[in-house]
């Protein structure tokens, strides 16, 4: 991806998945077809991994060891025990939107929406 990030994140300091987030805010001008591939794989690890969501791994490591210690690792369990209890006292606000943002397309997420919008 290194044409792509000299072409379209100047002046954006690597580290912090910056340069991924920068990549992934500008898909469409992103010219090799193996950055491409690479930025839409991790979108899609984000969402299910909270090891690899920098964002939830930076901001919800309090919260992942008082509700979700048991929670093991893989298909997005980690990240769904934080959404179930993201209500709760003692939930940070930088985990809740960390979190959320992620949850946005998480299959928890949506089944949740799916119940909520039936019972409308």
């Amino acid at each position: 991806c290194k044409q792509d990030i000299e072409r379209l994140c100047k002046g954006i300091d690597a580290g912090a998945g910056r340069w991924h987030s920068c990549l992934r805010n500008n898909s469409s001008a992103v010219q090799s077809p193996e950055c491409k591939a690479m930025v839409e794989e991790v979108k899609k690890q984000d969402q299910t991994s909270f090891y690899v969501n920098y964002n939830v791994h930076t901001n919800c490591a309090s919260e992942r060891t008082a509700f979700c210690k048991d929670a093991t690792v893989g298909r997005a369990r980690v990240l769904d025990c934080l959404y179930l209890h993201k209500s709760e006292e003692g939930f940070s606000n930088g985990c809740y939107f960390a979190v959320m943002s992620s949850a946005l397309t998480s299959k928890l997420a949506k089944s949740m929406l799916g119940e909520k919008l039936k019972g409308m």
